[in-house]
């Protein structure tokens, strides 16, 4: 998996924020969406998902439900999704736990984007990587 650059709308970008900072110290998770409809190709939604592992803190579990639900509101041939979860304490690189987290769902999205709150709320800091 290799780095990658994205562009968020500011409103998609504060609600991904907020999420994250409403469940820390918990790894939160959701999507950013982007049609292929839209020019230019910004990511300009963002949405909430739960995150269902027991120990939240260190980890994230997608509720298999909101995953069918998304096969069907958001298919690949008109949107592309990137997973979004948040580290609370540590920085936001790609972590052996974060894919296995995305072992059996990572066909429907295009990339993970992780939000690092590690330096406070006021310096947040993110990477994008291609899955």
């Amino acid at each position: 998996m290799r780095q990658t650059d994205i562009q968020i709308s500011d409103r998609a970008h504060q609600q991904l924020l907020e999420h994250a900072l409403t469940h820390a110290p918990e790894e939160c998770c959701g999507l950013l969406l982007r049609s292929h409809a839209n020019a230019p190709l910004v990511y300009h939604t963002y949405e909430e998902l739960t995150n269902a592992a027991s120990n939240r803190t260190h980890t994230f579990l997608l509720e298999p439900n909101q995953l069918i639900d998304l096969v069907y509101r958001y298919p690949k041939s008109m949107w592309d999704i990137l997973f979004v979860h948040s580290h609370p304490l540590t920085p936001p690189t790609l972590s052996a736990t974060d894919i296995q987290g995305l072992a059996l769902s990572a066909r429907l999205f295009n990339g993970i984007f992780i939000v690092s709150l590690q330096h406070g709320s006021e310096h947040p800091s993110y990477a994008c990587y291609e899955l």
